[in-house]
Order: C-alpha cells, then sequence, then structure tokens
C-alpha cells in the first residue's frame, strides 16, 4: 500500500506541475458617483444618473471557457449617496434564442436554473472578506459573506441583510437594479479609499456559462485579496443602524408517542436587535430567541462512537459567523448553544407533565467590527437556563427533575491584518461554564496566522484546552500548519500536518472527530481549462491522509483520487477512487473501567462512486450515484435524485438512497448492567461482533412560490433501518478474541422514521415576517424484520398508524428601523 501512494504522489506529482505562463488581466477602478436626482427602483435604468454614470464591461468566463471573454455583455454602473448604495446592471442575452430563466425560489435559495447576477463588496478593503448581493432573474434576492481565508468553510450564505432590488425582462436580455443602505456594511468613514469590487453573472439556462469582471488566475492564492478598486466613494459618514425585531410565538407540542407524557402549549416573546456602535461596530441582541422557523435537520441513524455534526440554521448564530472561524475545524460550534437535553427519568406509573426538549437561550449578545486598519474583532455571549422535567410521581406528588444544569458560553476572536495580501495574525478564546461542582467547565484558547504572497498560502494554528470540573482540569495542545502553492497551469499542491494531544478537547463549544492523532496530509490537483475530447473543465484531485496515535498505533492510512469534467451538453460526471491501507479503529478511546485503549484492526481495502447529473435548466433534472468500497469495512449502495420543475413556481424534489455496510464494528462498549451482560465477564470487556447493515431513505420536497415574498414549503423524510450483529466475541487483546453468547440483548435491531415538515413563510414587509410551521415525527424501533430487510411501502403504511409527536407553531416578527 506504501509503494501504491508513494508512486501515486510521484506521478500525479510529475503529471500536475508541467509549467504554463500565467494569463495576468490588469483592470482599471470602477469609478462610483453621488446620485443626483431620485431612483425609481422597477429595474430599467433610465433615470438620467445611470445614463451618465461609469460603465463597466468585459466580463471574462469562469465557465465554461475559463478567461475567454463573455459572450453575452454585461454593463455595470455604481451610485451612492449618503445612506445607500445602487447597483445597476444591464445583462444582454448572448444570442436571440437565449431564453433568460426566471425560476423562483425562497430568498438565499439560489438554484442553478435561474439566471442570476451578484456583486462582491470589499468596503473596507480587509483583503479577507466580502460582502455579497445577487438577485436572480425573477427578483429573488440572496446575500453572503465570502471569506478567502477559511477555504471549504468560507461562505457563510445565511448572512442576511436588509436590503431592495428590482429586475425588468425584455427582449434583449434583464436589468437589475440594487439600492443598498451602507449601514448593512461596515464601511470607511470620511476618507476617498478604495472598496474592493468584483461583479460577477451566471447564465444558467442552455447557454451556461459563469463570468465575473475580476476572474482571478490559476496562480493566485486568494480572489479577495486581488479585487479591483471601485473608487469615487467619499465623505461618507457613520451609518447608524437601529434595527430592532420583536416577534412572538404560539406553539403546541402534541406527544403521541409516549402514553405517560401531557401535551405541551405556550406563547414566548422576544426581541432581536442590532445596533450600531462607534469605530464600526455593531451589537447583535437575542433576547429569550425562538428559531422554530427553521428547516429541520435530516434523520441521521448512528451507530458509531462519532457525534453527528449538523449545520447551523439559527440565524443570530449564522449571520457574522466568518469572524469567528479559525483555521482547522470548527472552534464555534453554535449548535452546543441551546443543545437537545436527554430523556427524563421516568418510573413506572409516573407521567410526564413538562419538559424542556432544548436548553432554552435566555439571552445572547455579539460585538462584531471591522476596522479601516484591518483589526477584527468578534465577541459572543450567551446563557442557557437550568433545563428541566416535571414528573408526578404515583403518589400524586410532583417531582423536578435536572436534564441540563445552567450554563455560560463565551467566545472571543482578534485578528489584525499584516498587508494588503489577506495575510493577518489573531487569537482566539472560547469559555464555557456550567453551574454545579461537579460540572465540566472548559476553556480553549488559540492563535494563528495567515501569510500569503501572490501564489503560495501559509498557515499555522496552536491551541490548548483546559477541561474538567473544578480541581480535575486536564490540559493539553492541538498545532496544525497548512501550505498551499497554485501554479498557472492550474496546478496546486497542499501540505498539511496536525499534532493533537490525547487529552485535547474541542467538544464543549466546538467540534472535533478525533483527538490523539500525529497526521500528514497531502492534497494536490489540477485543472485543464481547455477542453480535451468531449470533455471541458476536467479536474483530478488527489489526497493522502496517515495518522499515527501517541502509541505510535496507525489509525488512518488512505488515498483518494477525484476525477470531474462536464460534457459539452452540461452532463456531469464525477469518478472517485478510494485506497485503504492497514490500520487500527481506535474510536472507542475507553472501554469499560478499563482505561487502556483498545483497537480493532482494519486491513486493506479500495472502492469506488460514480456521480452522473443532468443538465440543470430542463424541466426534469437527474443525479444518480453508485458507490462500493471493498475490505473489512465493506459498504455498497445508490442513490437517485429527480428535481421536476413543473413551473417557475412549482417545484418537486425527490431523493431515494439504499445502503449496506458489513463489517466487525463494536457491539458494546459500556455496561449496561452491574456485572456485565455476557455471561463470564466482567465489566471491563468490550464485545466485538461482525455487523449488516441496510438503510434506505425517501426524502420528498414540494415548494410552491407565490412570489419572492410568499412561499410554501412539504418536505417529508421516511428513513429504514435494519442491523444485525453475528459472531459476537469478547476482547482479548487487539485482534484476538474468543467466543461470547449474549444474555440481555438483542443482537437485531430495527429503526423506522418519518418526519413531516410544512413551513408557510411571508414577509409582509421588507426585515418582518410570517411564519406558520407544522411538524410531525413519528419513529418505531421494535423489531421488524429478523432477517434485516426493509420494506418501504409496508413500513411507511405502519408509520402513518404509530402515534406520533406532532407540533405547529406560529411567529409573527415586524423590523422597526
Amino acid at each position: 500500500m506504501t509503494k501504491i501512494i508513494k508512486k501515486g504522489l510521484l506521478v500525479m506529482g510529475c503529471f500536475f506541475w508541467v509549467g504554463m505562463s500565467a494569463q495576468t488581466i490588469s483592470l482599471p477602478a470602477h469609478q462610483a458617483s453621488r446620485r443626483g436626482d431620485l431612483i425609481l427602483l422597477d429595474g430599467k435604468l433610465n433615470e438620467q444618473d445611470w445614463r451618465v454614470a461609469y460603465v463597466t464591461e468585459g466580463f471574462r468566463q469562469t465557465f465554461p471557457n475559463y478567461l475567454e471573454p463573455a459572450q453575452g455583455l454585461t454593463q455595470v454602473r455604481i451610485l451612492f449617496d449618503d445612506k445607500y448604495l445602487y447597483v445597476g446592471a444591464r445583462l444582454l442575452k448572448s444570442a436571440p434564442t437565449q431564453k433568460i430563466m426566471t425560476r423562483l425560489n425562497r430568498r438565499d435559495q439560489r438554484n442553478e436554473g435561474a439566471d442570476s447576477f451578484f456583486i462582491g463588496l470589499d468596503p473596507i478593503l480587509s483583503r479577507r472578506s466580502a460582502y455579497v448581493f445577487g438577485v436572480t432573474a425573477a427578483g429573488v434576492q440572496f446575500d453572503f459573506i465570502a471569506n478567502d481565508s477559511q477555504q471549504y468553510r468560507g461562505i457563510d450564505f445565511s448572512w442576511d441583510a436588509v436590503w431592495e432590488s428590482a429586475v425588468s425582462v425584455d427582449d434583449d436580455g434583464w436589468s437589475v437594479e440594487m439600492r443598498i443602505p451602507l449601514s448593512a456594511m461596515k464601511i470607511p468613514v470620511g476618507s476617498n479609499a478604495p472598496w474592493g469590487f468584483n461583479p460577477c453573472r451566471a447564465d444558467n439556462g442552455q447557454s451556461k456559462e459563469e463570468s465575473k469582471w475580476y476572474v482571478e488566475p490559476r496562480d493566485v492564492a486568494s480572489g479577495i485579496a486581488n479585487y479591483p478598486f471601485l473608487r469615487g466613494i467619499e465623505q461618507l459618514s457613520i451609518q447608524t443602524k437601529q434595527e430592532w425585531v420583536p416577534f412572538i410565538v404560539a406553539k403546541k407540542d402534541i406527544s403521541r408517542s409516549a402514553t405517560n407524557r401531557d401535551f405541551q402549549s405556550f406563547i414566548n416573546y422576544g426581541l432581536d436587535a442590532r445596533l450600531s456602535l462607534p469605530n464600526n461596530a455593531q451589537l447583535d441582541l437575542a433576547i429569550q430567541p425562538d428559531f422554530g422557523q427553521v428547516e429541520v435537520d435530516q434523520t441521521v441513524f448512528n451507530l458509531s462512537a462519532l457525534e453527528t455534526s449538523f449545520p447551523e440554521k439559527r440565524p443570530f448564530f449564522t449571520e457574522g459567523s466568518d469572524i469567528f472561524q479559525i483555521g482547522g475545524p470548527p472552534f464555534l460550534y453554535s449548535r452546543r448553544i441551546g443543545q437537545a437535553t436527554p430523556a427524563a427519568t421516568i418510573l413506572p406509573g409516573e407521567r410526564l407533565l413538562s419538559w424542556d426538549s432544548s436548553a432554552v437561550i435566555t439571552g445572547a449578545a455579539k460585538y462584531t467590527s471591522k476596522s479601516e486598519r484591518g483589526l477584527n474583532i468578534g465577541i459572543l455571549g450567551a446563557n442557557t437556563k437550568t433545563a428541566e422535567a416535571y414528573i408526578r410521581s404515583v403518589d400524586g406528588s410532583t417531582r423536578k427533575e435536572t436534564l441540563l444544569p445552567s450554563t455560560n458560553y463565551g467566545v472571543m476572536r482578534v485578528s489584525q491584518a499584516l498587508d494588503d495580501r489577506g495575510s493577518f495574525i489573531g487569537g482566539f478564546a472560547s469559555w464555557v461554564n456550567r453551574s454545579g461542582q461537579q460540572n465540566d467547565d472548559a476553556l480553549v484558547t488559540s492563535i494563528d496566522g495567515v501569510w500569503r504572497n501572490q501564489d503560495q498560502t501559509f498557515e499555522g494554528t496552536l491551541s490548548n484546552s483546559r477541561v474538567g470540573p473544578p480541581g480535575q482540569i486536564l490540559s493539553d495542545w492541538r498545532g496544525r500548519l497548512n501550505w498551499r502553492k497554485r501554479w498557472s497551469n492550474g496546478a496546486f499542491l497542499s501540505i498539511n500536518p496536525v499534532y493533537v494531544g490525547p487529552r485535547f478537547q474541542l467538544n464543549d463549544l466546538g467540534y472535533q472527530s478525533r483527538t490523539d492523532e500525529k497526521r500528514l496530509s497531502i492534497y494536490s490537483g489540477r485543472t485543464w481549462d481547455q477542453p480535451m475530447g468531449g470533455a471541458q473543465n476536467l479536474n483530478i484531485d488527489l489526497q493522502l491522509n496517515h495518522a499515527r496515535d501517541s502509541a505510535n498505533h496507525v489509525v488512518q492510512n488512505n488515498l483518494s483520487t477525484a476525477i470531474r469534467f462536464n460534457t459539452k451538453d452540461l452532463y456531469r460526471i464525477k469518478l472517485d477512487g478510494f485506497f485503504f491501507g492497514p490500520r487500527e479503529d481506535d474510536y472507542e478511546l475507553r472501554t469499560f473501567s478499563d482505561a487502556r485503549k483498545k483497537y480493532l484492526p482494519r486491513g486493506s481495502g479500495a472502492g469506488y462512486k460514480l456521480e452522473l447529473e443532468s443538465p440543470q435548466y430542463g424541466v426534469w433534472q437527474w443525479e444518480f450515484e453508485l458507490f462500493n468500497i471493498g475490505g473489512d469495512e465493506s459498504k455498497g449502495g445508490f442513490g437517485v435524485q429527480n428535481d421536476f420543475q413543473l413551473t417557475d413556481q412549482w417545484k418537486i424534489e425527490m431523493t431515494q438512497y439504499l445502503t449496506q455496510s458489513q463489517g466487525d464494528y463494536w457491539f458494546e462498549t459500556q455496561s449496561r448492567t452491574p456485572v456485565g451482560f455476557v455471561a463470564g465477564m466482567s465489566n471491563a470487556t468490550p464485545i466485538v461482533g461482525y455487523r449488516t447493515l441496510t438503510e434506505f431513505g425517501h426524502l420528498l420536497k414540494v415548494s410552491y412560490v407565490a412570489n419572492p415574498r410568499l412561499t410554501f414549503q412539504l418536505s417529508t423524510e421516511w428513513l429504514g433501518v435494519n442491523y444485525i450483529y453475528s459472531d459476537l466475541r469478547s476482547y482479548v487483546s487487539d485482534g484476538v478474541y474468543s467466543p461470547a453468547s449474549i444474555t440481555t440483548r438483542s443482537p437485531n435491531g430495527s429503526f423506522r422514521s418519518l418526519v413531516v415538515n410544512m413551513i408557510t413563510r411571508w414577509e409582509f414587509a421588507p426585515g418582518s415576517a410570517f411564519f406558520l410551521v407544522y411538524g410531525k415525527n413519528a419513529r418505531n424501533t421494535d423489531l421488524i424484520s429478523p432477517q434485516g430487510g426493509i420494506r418501504p411501502f409496508n413500513d411507511l403504511t405502519m408509520l402513518q398508524h404509530v402515534p406520533s409527536d406532532d407540533t405547529i407553531q406560529i411567529k409573527i416578527s415586524y423590523l422597526f428601523r
């Protein structure tokens, strides 16, 4: 296996890094003009100020023909006054037969079936992050923050600002007008300093083309760091922002799945606020926040020792979250704040009267500041009250059970720019304090830095954690380095060594998938910009990961490669290959009362995954995935996704997948009875079994968009899982086992789930919304098929008759400015 990896790196390295001259494009600065007369926001650009404004054009393609002149003419104009920035764009067709794609969708749910225009703005010339404002040809807004220093985590799609736009479609193309409050961004005050500026366009019909004014060359380390200048915006005053959003929520929980529970209903009210502060700072407040209107998480069945990570969808925590990011795993995993509570202990004959299903956030505050001199500051604080359950005992008395203690959370992030290329040095600290002397507190501190030149980036992070109850604090370190280089022929190379001490702990407020590792990751690849036969936009990537723990056991040893390209008629094809060398599974780090780390040996293996995707402009779009991985942890299956865009307003999305995995896994590593659960075993002996797991899922989503402000969405998710453990063996030593006979736990199990979620959203005024939400959750863990079979239609019928947990909620919020 080692020889394969070495040869693969040598061949790919020689293949990728054949030199080719860079194609550098020098662009003039765009000149903004101060608005003279009133601008009527109708998307037609017919006012005199638009006619005489400076015009930027000459876009170049990013897809399909990189750096080639765009086929459709795009003209961009910029105006401003003391309160607003105005963006006007005229987007002409590339051919008379081109169809302007005007499919509707919810705000911020930009899809590839609608044409769009968007613009990146870096007002304080941070060279690290940019505000992005966009509009589709149907008039649907989307906005986000792009952060070049965080790679795949550098796009904050959930950042929202309140701004206005209008579009107009005609025979020659379409036009867009944007009116963006200057208070929505950190801006330079009282100076004539330039802004960073880059407008972009996406045609998503049969004439698929994506283009930008500035297209970064392949050997540029950061696109935002090289944004062209926007000049002429000067003598701006401090833009005061005072946005108060009170809300009221009426909610009823109907828990039919447990006969020993009462129904719950309540009315909640709270306040969200965004306030400007001196020095280009902003204070966000959330008092008794409620996030019941966000989409539910996808159901995940998890038998592993790894915690499932879910994306953050709550607006208070997502907006402006880019300022808290640090290289490596998420040091701020905000889903910890307001987390779900464990189940209450209900004894026979008792009844659950009321309970907190999650830790209730009493209040949260966030301070963010981005200065013109490159100093960024972010401070976040939150408190959750004690989560409790009230239970009626058999004798009629009421007892209270604490589910989670009251907890205070604090995060601070500071960074200082070092140059105009996006280099910086920074620090991070997070603090978790739980009430009660026996509960863990946690302090994580970190320093990090990034240095860039034209084509290289060096990153470094050094972190320390101190976790435990008072008097029992455990401390350890984590270090990370990363070097990335890009070449003008489209090749790149990244080398990433990581050290994590065995007692380093990030999971009180962050998220880490493992600790105790010394890992080296090498990631390389190349993009070919010129078509090759019937393929265009060919990408080939190669990634190597090798890790050992502190005892020098190999815990990760794999090589993967990915080939991606598009056909000329816009079908997408991706082929992944996986190669696994010998390694040891150490995810069950401690077992029973024995503190010694135990390992489950794994042999070599290989596999593949094939993905095919149809063009996005058709009424019917489909995606097919097939994969198979062999070895000690074999896994195979397929997935199919079908999207039907019935009209510009109606869309149906359906996804089905089937997977089956087999191999040796830990069957039990916790004692469930005082003397163990296998005859003749002590409570320090884990059990290994050969597990066969079958999982089938079906997701259905129906969306109707009456207009960009009124949307209806219905989603249903069905999940069926069966698993069987056989050949149970008790652990003797690593890789050595003796037969075991089960006594108290069945080796077979089933899980069925049906989740229904309906959301009506009406933005009756800018920044003000009405939500009507209904949710249904039915689950069954009875053993349905000892042989492991899944019968979707029978199981779905069964779940429709299983008592479920239902909720209905109404939320109204109103923006005062």
